[in-house]
């Protein structure tokens, strides 16, 4: 295995991809929205992936009004994986804001994390909304919690109560 092999790869909007050993065999790709740089680090473990253009110059991976502009190499051993860091620009609001994905599986970090990641934020209009959002199904699973223990808790009074009373008889008879 070469640790510091590079190869081609053709997203698709959904994150599925094609991956290719040059830039020049994907040509015979249809309709792909975007092309990737991969290349091995130099501990053939984890992957450096740079968005390019056909010409192979840097670019970003733009979905609606939101884009990526940096994505960091997987970070990470065959032991303890860290992720990728990518950042994101709102081009609506002229920020950007650092996310890592956690997907371990090479290119289908895409797939199954970066885009439908854009997409929510997308659908959503902002980072802050997609923080509020997940802040609020944080705040409904903790209700969910609470209600469970009150009634647990209700249960256990309405027990308490039913004992005292026995107890209450047994002392009277």
């Amino acid at each position: 295995m070469n640790p510091s092999k590079t190869t081609y790869c053709a997203l698709y909007e959904d994150g599925s991809f094609v991956e290719k050993d040059t830039i020049k065999e994907l040509d015979a790709v249809p309709a792909y929205c975007f092309l990737l740089q991969v290349d091995r680090v130099p501990n053939g473990i984890n992957y450096q992936f740079k968005p390019i253009t056909k010409d192979s110059y840097t670019t970003t991976i733009r979905i609606g009004n939101f884009g990526i502009i940096d994505i960091g190499p997987q970070q990470g051993t065959n032991y303890e994986y860290r992720g990728i860091s990518i950042k994101i620009f709102d081009y609506n609001k002229q920020a950007s804001y650092d996310y890592t994905a956690r997907s371990t599986r090479k290119l289908d970090v895409f797939k199954d994390e970066i885009f439908p990641l854009m997409n929510k934020l997308n659908e959503l209009g902002s980072w802050e909304n997609y923080e509020n959002q997940k802040k609020m199904i944080n705040i409904q699973k903790e209700n969910e919690e609470m209600t469970v223990e009150i009634k647990m808790l209700k249960e256990k009074i309405q027990q308490f109560e039913e004992a005292l009373e026995n107890t209450k008889l047994k002392a009277l008879s």
